[in-house]
Formats: structure tokens, sequence, C-alpha cells
């Protein structure tokens, strides 16, 4: 709250008028809290009680028959998953399989699929509702005191794919924590390339995380 008290009145003189503020229970009077349990961050869904980052999918219709599947519908839904964080990336990957396959097959944007491309994908779409019990901690680290601070970066490849992600480690003398930051992924490029050398642009991508 004081950091709220402080924001206003620096910001007063200029008539800049703070508000619609959103905060954890954290503040010592209850009466001050704010009543809303879910707020809106980045795009991102903010259980506020609990203080944790979920992916919004309101806008996605999983459910949706007697649609097409084609190129063009493949790339809307999966840019309609709004993850900055991109901690859905293990989910977004297989799409954009997809669409690669597509690319090699040479289809236009509105050509329906084969068949065997499209039960992929709608399968694929059907089970985008568990992504909504993906939830991950908007704070890194909760915890008081001195802890040692550490960063530690994963990549790998595959013929297909390579990817990084980075996680943030915090130890204590009574506990230790470890928190997904960010990770990334991209599918491997249409030419042929070597695992090796994927290998190494995963490793471009984590050393990018670090910066």
């Amino acid at each position: 709250m004081e950091f709220i008290h402080e924001s206003q009145e620096s910001l007063s003189p200029a008539r800049f008028n703070l508000r619609g503020w959103e905060y954890t229970p954290f503040v010592e009077n209850e009466s001050d809290l704010t009543e809303t349990k879910t707020a809106t961050v980045l795009g991102l869904k903010w259980e506020i009680e609990n203080d944790t980052l979920t992916i919004d999918l309101r806008d996605l219709d999983p459910n949706a028959e007697d649609q097409p599947v084609n190129k063009r519908i493949i790339l809307s839904i999966v840019h309609k998953i709004f993850d900055p964080i991109v901690i859905t990336c293990p989910a977004t990957l297989m799409p954009k399989l997809l669409l690669h396959e597509c690319w090699k097959l040479k289809l236009s944007w509105d050509t329906d699929l084969p068949s065997w491309m499209a039960k992929r994908f709608v399968k694929w779409k059907e089970q985008l509702k568990f992504l909504n019990g993906i939830s991950i901690p908007r704070c890194l680290d909760k915890n008081e005191g001195d802890r040692n601070i550490t960063l530690h970066v994963f990549c790998d490849a595959s013929e297909k794919a390579y990817t990084a992600c980075i996680f943030l480690r915090s130890e204590g003398d009574d506990s230790t924590d470890c928190q997904l930051i960010q990770a990334r992924a991209r599918v491997a490029p249409l030419k042929s390339v070597s695992v090796s050398r994927l290998e190494l642009l995963a490793c471009n991508i984590g050393a990018r995380l670090c910066q």
C-alpha cells in the first residue's frame, strides 16, 4: 500500500490519476483488499489470491465443428494462444510442425489438409482445455533472507525442432526452490540441417534467454 500511495502522490502534480490497482492479499488492513479474484496482466490471467499466472483461452473454441482444416485455420488458432512467457511451447509446437509439413507438401492457404494431418490437428485442438490447468507463480522468489540464486538453462534439439528453457534456482538454509522463467521452441528449417547444427541453434536461444 505504501508504494501505491507514494506513486499517486508523485504523479498527482502532473495530473496522472493512477487507479484500478490490483494486488495480492498481503496488506495489513483487509478492507483495503481488492474484491477481484482474477485480473489480466499482459494478456495472461493473474489469479490474485494465490498469485499465479495462467493462459487465457477464452477466445478459443476447441469444440468448434464443421470447420475446415487448412493452413489458415491452424495459424489462426495458434496465434490466439497468447503466451509471452511461452510456458505452453510443448503444446503449441505440434501445430507448428503440421504447418511445416504443409509447406513441404506445397499446400495453399485454403486447401484442406490430408485426413491424417486433419485428425492430428483436431485431436490437438480438443486437448487445448488442459492448458487451463497450467499455472506458474508470478513472483520468482518469495523467500526472504540471504539465498543463493542461480540460473539453469537447458537446450536440446531433434530433427524436427530445437528448444531451450531457463529456470531460477533459489537455495537457502532451510529450503530450495526452482521456478521456470521462460522457454522458447523453434521448428527446424525446411532445408535439411544436422542435429548438431540445431543443437547449436538451441544453445543460441538459451544464451539469449539468459540475457
